[in-house]
């Protein structure tokens, strides 16, 4: 039920089941033959437990992104991303892959975590920016590459 070239999204109250909803798809992506790049912001995932949800956890199946900082995550997918479309352009296949962000919520800018540590309560927009950037770069990109993406929020 997920198209191979769009961003889905899930959104709710904490507690409601987005990441158990992932859990399957990933599950149900890696029975149609697809790898699974999880980004997990809340570093709430447990490798040795995803095999009681049926996902094959093993390197070549699953990879495990640890992250909340918006700007990382932007150029891990920007350099991802422009790797697989370089071998595609170069006529050879890319992988089946799908990501899975758990959860956009989560993400924070560098600039609000500094801002944090020095006790400043100044507002920053540095992060609705910075997802807006990330979203724009990596939509199309997607699309071309039919590489599905779930995001939780």
């Amino acid at each position: 039920g997920i198209t191979n070239n769009r961003i889905v999204t899930f959104a709710g109250d904490s507690g409601t089941g987005k990441s158990f909803l992932c859990y399957n798809i990933a599950r149900e992506a890696q029975s149609l033959g697809y790898s699974i790049v999880y980004i997990d912001t809340e570093f709430s995932i447990e490798l040795d437990q995803l095999h009681n949800f049926g996902i094959d956890a093993s390197k070549e199946k699953f990879t495990l992104v640890r992250s909340n900082v918006i700007e990382d995550l932007r150029i891990f997918l920007a350099k991802l991303l422009k790797d697989l479309k370089d071998i595609k352009d170069a006529g050879d296949e890319i992988p089946k892959i799908m990501f899975i962000l758990d959860s956009a919520g989560q993400l924070a800018s560098r600039k609000e975590v500094t801002d944090a540590v020095e006790g400043k309560e100044k507002a920053d927009f540095t992060r609705a920016k910075t997802t807006g950037s990330m979203f724009r770069i990596i939509n199309s990109d997607l699309g071309y590459l039919k590489i599905p993406m779930c995001v939780t929020n």
